[in-house]
């Protein structure tokens, strides 16, 4: 593919990822006036978010299966607009019925845009780029993270509806169904499953790894999705302050990921996640007894260079844990992650519902530290099974 085209084909990879990471990063912020828009408590929302979540995950999922079937073109073309459907309708939902029906097929539709932009990337670069690029992918995910809470504060802040908001993801989304367009696109048809197929045999390491991601993802959402509403409340902040705050988080770990691969490169994974974890954890913690609005930010600076790595570096961690890296236990990785979104926000939820933000995040800070826990006894396992010469 010449070099022209394959740039063309990265920015509508890179702003597909753009738009996904705005469009998560804004549902802590739009909760509150979601709920009283509806006269519900924010908790309810929560509980409607579930949907999404569970919507979401399950687009992933079935995404590889119907690119055997499907070009990347029709996927996105279908999918996009199915979101893009989705926002009108909630956002002119009646009832809170309906509000959550249109968000579990928004969700649905935003689980084309990840899954196609790592299958793209996988067969536009060699073993060589391809790691590098995928990294590139992840970056903008969070750009988008850092730009959606300032964008949408100071929106909300200039009197802007929360359905406002989200028609600006919807016009997003109708972007990149024009960026399917482009010719270099074409070339992404179906592609057929391999038959080479031996399954390794996955030992408690590799379950043990993914518990670890799985907990990581509970931490890092509950996090997101609950801090600016505890900031709010907590130290009675106004909305742009905490979702400046929330930006703040991903600027920190979008820094952290430009960094990352250099101190890889002299510490082995393990110890790298176990340290930042344990970092991250303390700060966490020290976040629930943060008096003023700069203790604040700073504990969330410490957190957000200890996030920035860490699910990366868990992923590939875990598929060290098998003889030979293969996509099934990617898919597993993957789908633990995916699970614990999900019940990350079932179990925020709940503890919103029955005590009070300082419970949510305390859960949050205690899942990252299980990670450190957690790595720490897969590492003790290997060393057992393979000491030092």
């Amino acid at each position: 593919m010449p070099g022209s085209d394959r740039q063309v084909l990265n920015g509508l990879l890179y702003f597909m990822i753009l738009t996904l990471g705005i469009a998560a990063s804004i549902a802590g912020l739009a909760n509150k006036y979601i709920a009283a828009h509806f006269a519900v408590g924010n908790y309810v929302v929560g509980y409607c978010f579930t949907l999404y979540s569970i919507a979401y995950a399950g687009s992933v999922f079935s995404i590889g299966w119907l690119l055997e079937r499907f070009s990347v073109r029709s996927l996105l073309r279908a999918y996009c607009g199915l979101a893009a459907l989705a926002i009108i309708g909630f956002a002119a939902a009646p009832a809170l019925a309906a509000f959550a029906v249109f968000l579990f097929l928004f969700g649905w539709g935003m689980g084309v845009l990840l899954p196609t932009a790592f299958h793209v990337t996988l067969l536009l670069y060699d073993t060589k780029d391809r790691a590098a690029k995928s990294i590139a992918v992840t970056f903008f995910y969070a750009v988008g993270s850092i730009v959606g809470p300032i964008l949408a504060g100071l929106a909300l802040d200039q009197g802007v509806t929360w359905q406002g908001v989200y028609y600006g993801v919807a016009a997003m989304l109708l972007a990149v169904i024009a960026g399917t367009f482009i010719p270099a696109l074409k070339s992404f048809v179906p592609q057929k499953a391999g038959r080479d197929g031996a399954q390794a045999v996955w030992s408690a390491n590799v379950l043990l790894a993914g518990l670890s991601v799985f907990c990581f993802m509970i931490s890092e959402f509950i996090f997101g999705y609950w801090i600016i509403q505890y900031l709010m409340d907590r130290l009675a902040v106004g909305v742009v302050a905490a979702s400046a705050c929330l930006s703040v988080w991903w600027g920190c770990i979008t820094a952290g990921r430009l960094a990352g691969s250099f101190i890889l490169s002299r510490v082995s994974l393990a110890r790298y996640i176990i340290v930042s974890a344990a970092v991250a954890s303390v700060a966490y913690f020290g976040l629930l007894a943060a008096a003023t609005y700069a203790q604040a930010v700073v504990l969330v600076v410490i957190m957000g260079f200890a996030y920035s790595s860490l699910y990366p570096t868990l992923v590939s961690f875990g598929t060290f844990q098998t003889p030979r890296p293969s996509p099934r236990t990617t898919s597993f990785f993957l789908a633990s992650g995916s699970s614990g979104i999900i019940f990350s926000v079932l179990l925020s939820s709940s503890l919103k519902q029955y005590f009070d933000y300082t419970a949510v995040l305390a859960a949050g800070a205690a899942m990252i530290g299980t990670v450190a826990l957690i790595t720490a006894v897969v590492a003790c396992r290997n060393e057992q099974r393979h000491p030092a010469a």
